[in-house]
């Protein structure tokens, strides 16, 4: 009888990387196990079992690697390695590795699986930590975004990212990853920073604001009489109190409505030290130059839902290259065929009146004349925007905003967490709990403002909250879903 005799040590080094789906079913993967082979061992094949069942057997003894096809189950699998000799003797089993698949959200998407590191979890000010997070993993796709919170004021993105922490505290660094199909998923960790007991003391710089009105109605702020004993102060920041901002050490701003509004100026030195003062101002007839000024108006969402169009197009002159949605008057999504009559479009259902129109388009990007316009109102039939579990992912879309006498120029939104954007539409996720007031400010092509907010409530993470805080409603699918069919009558070419 052969004895059993070891060829080769643990083998098993990495299983179970994701190659793609494979035609005859869903559920059948092709997986990769990486293994290191002994020179000089007279190896003719390695087998791979799960759970005891042998699934693949590869004949290149001098490979690295064997690419296998299993079908994948919910129930936890362990795979162990095998090496054969030329005599027929299979060598004892490699370390078990025990894999099971991630959760699956309510679309059937596999969530994507946080994995980051860092190389250091405490020190002395100011201290650098790399964190790592590029081994994070997607089952069914691949990982788009990630974006990262140093609860210090600071923000980052990308799989790889440094930062230095400026001040003694203890932060709960977070990081929040999107896969392709929009499905985030947040961790955290603590960093520990204490003061270096050897760092000299700065002296804190001393800002000061001087105001000047201006004959054309503006005011002319600047920080002249700032100063900083010990150093030089780096930079000038405002914040006009009317939801804009600036930067420099002198500044011309025009408000756009009367009222009483605080600015503040804030600076900080070359040591980092954070210094600011305020003054209030009165305006007395905001915006004198007779230019309307242009109405904010905010809506967001946090469901994201699929909505099924159904539609005639009738102009048989012209062959457009294929027709678009917008939903308050933002594209929300198209389909590239000329003989499309109906499509499924995955969208973030906004909160209250929501007005729907479609468009043809052509290969030059013109476009027809809008459709009918479909409004409804989703007030309660999705959970409410204010509140969610963390991370919460709320669209945000101000397209409805209008100037009564010329047109919206720029849209600047403040998130309430430190991070701003811009743009008519943005997506942004809560990572943190706490509540946010988030701030949308327009202006129009003669430089007039005006701004609206919602207020944003994030709570623990809920058990939705990794599918970005979409949550199942108590309502009938066929209002959940809107069937929305129309018509398009006259199409028009833009000129």
């Amino acid at each position: 009888m052969k004895q059993s005799k070891t060829i080769f040590g643990t083998v098993l080094v990495i299983l179970c990387t994701l190659l793609s789906h494979i035609s005859y079913g869903d559920e059948i993967r092709s997986i990769i196990v990486e293994y290191e082979y002994i020179e000089g061992s007279n190896v003719e094949s390695y087998r791979l079992y799960e759970n005891g069942a042998l699934v693949c057997e590869d004949f290149t003894p001098q490979g690295s690697y064997i690419a296998c096809e299993v079908l994948l189950t919910q129930a936890p699998m362990v795979f162990t390695l095998t090496a054969v000799d030329m005599d027929g003797v299979e060598s004892p089993p490699s370390n078990e590795f025990a894999f099971s698949l991630p959760s699956q959200d309510e679309f059937g998407n596999y969530l994507p699986v946080i994995n980051f590191q860092t190389d250091t979890a405490s020190g002395t000010t100011p201290l650098v930590v790399a964190f790592d997070a590029s081994l994070s993993t997607d089952f069914d796709g691949a990982i788009v975004s990630y974006q990262w919170d140093f609860a210090d004021g600071t923000v980052g993105s990308g799989a790889t990212i440094s930062h230095v922490f400026e001040t003694p505290g203890v932060f709960g660094v977070s990081l929040t990853i999107i896969d392709n199909d929009g499905a985030a998923v947040s961790s955290a960790v603590v960093i520990t920073v204490e003061e270096d007991p050897n760092a000299v003391s700065n002296v804190l710089p001393t800002a000061l604001i001087n105001a000047t009105p201006n004959d054309d109605g503006s005011i002319t702020f600047d920080a002249y009489d700032s100063e900083d004993p010990d150093g030089t102060i780096q930079t000038y920041t405002w914040d006009f109190g009317d939801g804009s901002s600036g930067s420099g050490l002198s500044v011309v701003h025009d408000y756009a409505a009367a009222g009483n509004y605080t600015v503040t100026l804030s600076v900080v030195d070359d040591e980092g030290g954070i210094s600011s003062d305020q003054l209030v101002v009165s305006i007395v007839d905001g915006n004198g130059s007779g230019n309307a000024s242009p109405e904010s108006i905010l809506a967001a969402s946090a469901a994201r839902r699929t909505i099924h169009l159904e539609w005639e197009y009738n102009d048989s002159n012209t062959i457009p290259a294929g027709f678009r949605l917008y939903q308050n008057n933002n594209l929300a999504c198209e389909v590239a065929d000329p003989d499309a009559r109906q499509m499924d479009c995955s969208i973030y259902v906004e909160e209250g009146s929501v007005e729907l129109f479609l468009t043809a388009f052509y290969p030059d990007q013109t476009e027809t004349n809008i459709s009918n316009i479909f409004t409804f109102d989703s007030t309660g039939l999705f959970p409410s925007v204010a509140e969610g579990g963390a991370p919460h992912t709320v669209q945000f879309n101000g397209g409805l905003s209008y100037d009564p006498d010329g047109e919206i120029a720029s849209y600047a939104w403040d998130f309430g967490d430190g991070t701003v954007a811009t743009g008519s539409a943005v997506q942004h996720i809560f990572s943190n709990i706490g509540v946010y007031t988030v701030t949308l400010m327009v202006t129009d092509n003669q430089g007039a403002t005006a701004q609206s907010s919602i207020t944003i409530t994030v709570a623990a993470s809920s058990p939705h909250a990794a599918n970005g805080g979409v949550s199942p409603v108590s309502v009938s699918e066929a209002r959940r879903r809107a069937y929305i069919q129309w018509m398009l009558y006259t199409l028009l070419l833009f000129d």
